[in-house]
């Protein structure tokens, strides 16, 4: 993606850097610099890829004050937005607020009761639909409290490690695991916890000690921390004495641009070892301040741009692997909902369903002049998302090169003031195709138009086939856990697994040497597995390290005693890299194969005496020279 900065959008980014809300910024006078380009012409290249690819780690959080009655009636929305995991922070303790039915912990301290009906519920809604989800463990349930009801700190963090332990127990055993347990949420707000880094430090020890307990492959994490810098290193210090497992780091940015925030993260972990399989997570992010107004910016077209704004930045982020956006369903105490209390779509809903129509894979595009753009491209689309963040109305020609299909249908849509946005249209919230060409020649194609300030235009060119990488599967196993290896943040490799698609990403980024793996720790594998790899770019062998493959770890009864690592011929006997999860040592046997794009995968076949069935797969790029990229593709066969 080409991006120019005029000194308007300089002085925005200062300003938002500088904690301003970001409609202060829109509203103040920018430079025009482009007033007096008549037309802005717009290339994409589908037949030059780019990195990282357009990913979709954009999902959503919800407060627990929305009851189960409009998750019934509006999750369905959730699934054109390609979302994998749905946060809630649930909210326990305040029976008056929260959306529950029944209190999901109840009794005493010394007689827990619990009542898991509505959150079985949702669980199953989102596994359902190829999701899982993120609960943060919050505020102190009703046998705990003193003092201060739910912002209070529990008054037996025994009896708080018993909560966690059963919970986590219960969603194991019901297969219902969420992706995520945080601990808390915001405890350095005080009106959600009235207690120092100090005393959250212990309950978060107690909370994850219960939840390991209760489910030993519970991912883990915290602390969904609201702004408080000054809380990080303690925390971060006091989990790394007591060796504590911390799966991911949670942080939000509300009202305030989220760079910040990330460069802070990054910072104050990259520089401890013991972090190095930790997530960064966005656990609550929108720009916009809270409004309590129908009529605030949050509900307005222009939100849309704005938020593709934050969405082209965070995809440049590699070691951020979801970003929770605040808020999918409107809480009804504030209008920062995508879907309203009313279950209307808004713009901002529209431009994650933007974002989730273009195909993953990311190709060149030129913006010569005040837009902004991403590109993508697989066998049967081909698209264009464009966005006007330049205060003025803008006329631009779009050329698409390189299409890979002679033939296609070309569809436009829009967000603007007439299209896709409630607010401004109740008649016309739904994303729908403006302008239609069917049957056209893919050479020399191209589209003119208008695109209003804060306006956005998407084009799309399909084969017509209907075929599409972004069509979830059923599943192909349980999944268990997804583990992250971060062994070097500040370099821009990466390694992304897709649950619903069962679709793993690798690349190197701009590095010649970088280690990119994701392990997918898996149950009730079919017997015959398909999988198939796609590298891009020429692939070196740079050092003994250098390898693209699979790597099945098989676990035994209670440990993992055998790893069988498949490779292509890239691959070194003498390879030393460190081994992050499963058997923790090189592979005890290793498969050459022919062709990787055309793997017919038994995993029993290679499997010790008293294997389990349960397998992490560990899809492994390293080392292989800048630019360089594979796609894997898992099925199941017969």
């Amino acid at each position: 993606m080409a991006r120019l900065k005029p000194p308007g959008i300089v002085l925005a980014a200062l300003l938002l850097l500088a904690g301003l809300p970001e409609e202060e910024v829109l509203m103040s006078d920018l430079p025009d610099s482009a007033a007096q380009t008549p037309q802005i012409r717009v290339v994409a290249d589908f037949g030059v890829a780019l990195d990282p690819p357009l990913v979709k780690k954009f999902d959503f959080m919800n407060s627990g004050i929305v009851p189960m009655r409009r998750y019934r009636r509006d999750l369905d929305l959730i699934v054109d937005l390609k979302a994998q995991t749905l946060r809630v922070d649930l909210f326990l303790g305040n029976p008056e607020i929260n959306g529950w039915t029944n209190e999901i912990v109840s009794g005493t301290a010394d007689d827990l009761q619990f009542d898991f009906t509505e959150l079985d519920e949702l669980s199953q809604m989102l596994k359902d639909r190829g999701m899982a989800g993120y609960w943060s463990w919050c505020y102190n349930p009703l046998p705990l409290q003193t003092g201060r009801g739910h912002a209070s700190h529990p008054s037996s963090l025994l009896a708080w490690r018993e909560i966690m332990h059963q919970v986590a127990r219960h969603f194991s055993e019901e297969n219902l695991r969420p992706a995520y347990h945080a601990i808390w949420n915001e405890p350095d707000l005080d009106i959600f916890y009235d207690r120092s880094v100090d005393d959250y430090n212990k309950l978060y020890k107690y909370g994850v000690e219960g939840l390991r307990a209760g489910d030993p492959d519970a991912y883990v994490g915290g602390p969904d921390l609201a702004f408080t810098d000054e809380w990080i290193d303690p925390f971060l210090d006091f989990v790394e004495s007591n060796r504590l497992p911390l799966d991911f780091f949670a942080f939000h940015a509300i009202g305030v641009s989220p760079t910040y925030r990330i460069n802070t993260a990054r910072r104050k972990i990259r520089k401890r070892p013991y972090f190095e399989r930790t997530e960064l997570v966005f656990s609550e992010l929108n720009p916009s301040m809270i409004y309590h107004s129908p009529q605030a910016p949050t509900v307005r077209y222009t939100q849309a741009a704005i938020i593709l704004d934050h969405i082209a930045m965070l995809v440049d982020q590699t070691d951020i692997t979801r970003v929770h956006w605040a808020q999918f369903m409107e809480s009804g105490y504030d209008t920062l909902g995508v879907v309203d209390i009313d279950g209307h779509r808004r713009a901002a809903y529209n431009a994650f369903k933007l974002y989730a129509m273009m195909p993953v894979d990311r190709r060149a595009l030129d913006v010569s002049g005040p837009l902004s753009g991403l590109a993508s491209s697989d066998a049967h689309t081909a698209a264009v998302l464009l966005w006007n963040r330049s205060r003025s109305d803008r006329h631009v020609q779009v050329d698409l090169r390189a299409i890979p299909f002679a033939q296609g249908n070309l569809r436009v849509y829009r967000i603007d003031e007439d299209h896709a946005s409630f607010f401004e249209n109740s008649a016309n919230e739904e994303l729908t195709a403006v302008e239609v060409l069917e049957d056209v020649s893919s050479a020399g194609l191209s589209w003119s138009g208008d695109i209003p300030d804060h306006g956005v235009v998407y084009l799309e060119v399909t084969d017509g086939s209907g075929l599409s990488e972004l069509r979830a599967v059923p599943p192909i196993g349980d999944i268990i856990r997804i583990d992250r290896y971060f062994p070097d943040r500040s370099r821009d490799n990466y390694a992304e697994f897709d649950r619903s698609t069962w679709i793993a990403r690798l690349g190197m980024g701009s590095q010649d040497l970088a280690d990119s793996r994701i392990g997918v720790t898996v149950e009730g594998l079919p017997a015959s597995l398909d999988v198939s790899f796609a590298a891009d770019g020429t692939l070196q062998q740079l050092d003994v390290n250098s390898v693209l493959g699979l790597r099945l770890d098989y676990l035994g009864e209670d440990i993992y005693s055998k790893a069988v690592l498949f490779h292509g011929s890239l691959y070194s006997s003498g390879r030393q890299a460190p081994v992050p999860w499963g058997t923790g040592r090189p592979a005890d046997q290793v498969v050459e194969l022919d062709d990787l794009s055309g793997i017919r995968l038994s995993p029993a076949t290679y499997a010790p005496p008293n294997w389990s069935g349960r397998i992490i797969m560990t899809f492994m790029m390293q080392n292989t020279g800048a630019r360089t990229r594979a796609k894997v593709v898992v099925r199941s066969h017969g």
